[in-house]
């Protein structure tokens, strides 16, 4: 009787929901697993840096609404992971994280990284479970995608003890991998008559605004929130994980939903009506509370979380549901007999826009040296369109870049998400790149940022996958260094140096492209030069250390506690 290793039960669970990539980092807790991606047609894209693998398998998953799927090694390989987790599960990635573990046959013997990795990651994953026996392979894998396809997404995690990945098992157990057999996918519409109050309630508002999240992107919900939008005649702003399902070259596109780096965003401060659709009312919406919002304005709020609703600030009608399928709700209850107008309001709208770049206008067309980030973004965007994704990652520069940087269509203008780490930006572009082969990738990234993960330019180098890294090279931590003389004065800065150093050369050394550029000019000539060599290129840009108005308002809120 034909007998199979639980490594290839693993592999051939991964083939049958359609999964083309392993991000991983090697150990030989998980060798079973790469020796049946041989066999299975998987291929193994091979990392420095366990953190880095997850965050390849969280931008494959937000690109292409599938399934990422990490593997590390146990012991230190898994908590090298954790942060990687962690930012799929504010990001509500669909990622299933997998670990190796040491032997069951010698549990609580003392086995090299022996440790309770469930534990580790309860708390940042819907799911997770240790599996010692291999003839248990099948159920669990398919409850690991049924949890991770179904419900508010999120990754899963499954740690597999080494023994188990290593025997054999009839291979009987293969039928058992039937996706249809063991999930659906059928997401749930809100309540109807709570929609039709929130279609009379948009009708009638004079001022209303929309802030759309992440949950439109997992829901992929950009038809619904076009017609929507249209519809309605309302203003969009999004927000993380929401940037472009409704694309910024829509004349009722408002970008992104912050007053700091966006005026057409001061519009929440009149609004008689905001709906938040898939966007948790966080930090950075300031929870809803004034000044960023109106406080007399009646809130309508959209989340597949139930919790989510009224968390904060007090809501008029909560919905919860599918964003899409609400979206659909709301076009059909809409009644066209009576159309709205809204063009005073929109007029208005669009003037705090236009005020706003005008006020910026001099920072994007600066001549200075440093070059001010804000000359350095404003060079980038002029390299993109619909067919580029864009990756952000970093402190102030991120901030910068989100004043300047325009979304054109779904996760194709990316960051960390909700978490706020930084240091994912290589891995990012390495997994955009994966997802779009034939697109362009440009990552826009701090020099702290770019230190965390710079090896993975190797691993770039060794998948083939090019991509162009354009760095804002202010030799610090800059938004802490600026924090710190916001504080306690330019004369009581520490731990924020990191000194000018050539990344280029670096990059050049691990078979990448790298130029240095010092002069604004020289930006759009190297950008270009960078892609024409169809290498992982690095362009260091030396510019001027400047707090970002994010950090001049988080600077004053903080001169107020330690008064």
């Amino acid at each position: 009787m034909d007998r199979i290793s639980g490594g290839r039960l693993v592999a051939e669970a991964l083939r049958k929901e359609g999964v083309k990539y392993l991000f991983t980092l090697c150990g030989s807790s998980i060798d079973p697993i790469y020796d049946a991606c041989l066999d299975t047609g998987i291929r193994v894209i091979d990392t420095r840096h366990e953190s880095a693998a997850v965050h390849m398998a969280d931008v494959w998953s937000r690109i292409t609404g599938g399934v990422g799927v990490s593997a590390v090694t146990s012991g230190p390989g898994h908590t090298n992971s954790l942060t990687g987790i962690a930012t799929a599960w504010n990001a509500l990635s669909r990622v299933i994280a997998i670990s190796g573990n040491s032997e069951a046959v010698h549990d609580e013997m003392g086995p090299m990284h022996e440790m309770d990795q469930i534990a580790f990651v309860r708390r940042i994953t819907k799911w997770s479970k240790l599996i010692t026996d291999p003839t248990m392979i099948p159920k669990y894998m398919a409850i690991a995608f049924r949890q991770v396809m179904s419900g508010i997404p999120g990754p899963v995690h499954l740690s597999f003890a080494q023994d188990a990945l290593l025997k054999k098992v009839d291979i009987s157990l293969l039928k058992e991998f039937e996706p249809r057999q063991y999930r659906t996918e059928s997401p749930p519409a809100g309540d109807p008559e709570t929609v039709d109050q929130a279609a009379r309630l948009l009708r009638s508002a004079r001022r209303p605004a929309v802030i759309v999240g992440g949950g439109a992107l997992w829901s992929k919900a950009g038809a619904a929130l076009k017609k929507f939008a249209e519809t309605y005649q309302v203003p969009i702003f999004s927000m993380g994980l929401g940037r472009g399902v409704f694309p910024d070259d829509h004349p009722l596109s408002f970008g992104y939903g912050s007053a700091r780096l966006n005026g057409a965003a001061r519009a929440f401060r009149e609004a008689d009506v905001i709906m938040l659709i898939g966007q948790r009312l966080n930090f950075r919406l300031n929870y809803g509370r004034p000044p960023t919002f109106n406080p007399e304005a009646r809130l309508i709020e959209v989340d597949l979380c139930a919790e989510e609703i009224g968390r904060n600030r007090q809501v008029e009608i909560g919905i919860v549901g599918d964003v899409r399928i609400v979206l659909e709700q709301l076009n059909e209850a809409f009644d066209p007999r009576h159309p709205v107008d809204r063009k005073d309001w929109m007029a208005r709208v669009c003037s705090y826009q236009r005020d706003f770049f005008e006020e910026w206008r001099p920072c994007l067309e600066s001549s200075k040296r440093p070059i001010h980030p804000l000359r350095l973004c404003n060079e980038v965007r002029k390299l993109v369109d619909g067919n580029s994704t864009v990756v952000l990652d970093g402190g102030d520069i991120l901030q910068w870049a989100r004043i300047s940087m325009p979304a054109y269509g779904p996760a194709r203008l990316i960051d960390t998400g909700p978490i706020a780490g930084i240091g994912m930006g290589i891995p990012f572009a390495i997994g955009a790149k994966l997802a779009r082969p034939e697109e362009k990738v440009i990552l826009v990234s701090g020099d702290g940022s770019l230190g965390f993960h710079i090896m993975e330019f190797s691993t770039a180098v060794r998948h083939k996958t090019p991509f162009v890294a354009v760095i804002s090279n202010d030799g610090a931590w800059g938004m802490i260094k600026n924090d710190q003389i916001g504080l306690y004065g330019d004369q009581r800065v520490v731990g924020t140096e990191l000194g000018l150093i050539r990344y280029d050369k670096i990059v050049e050394d691990l078979g990448g492209y790298g130029e240095l550029v010092e002069d604004p000019q020289d930006i759009a000539p190297a950008l270009q030069r960078a892609f024409d060599s169809g290498l992982p290129a690095c362009i260091n840009v030396i510019t001027e250390c400047l707090p970002s108005p994010i950090t001049e308002a988080q600077l004053s809120e903080r001169r107020k506690y330690a008064t």
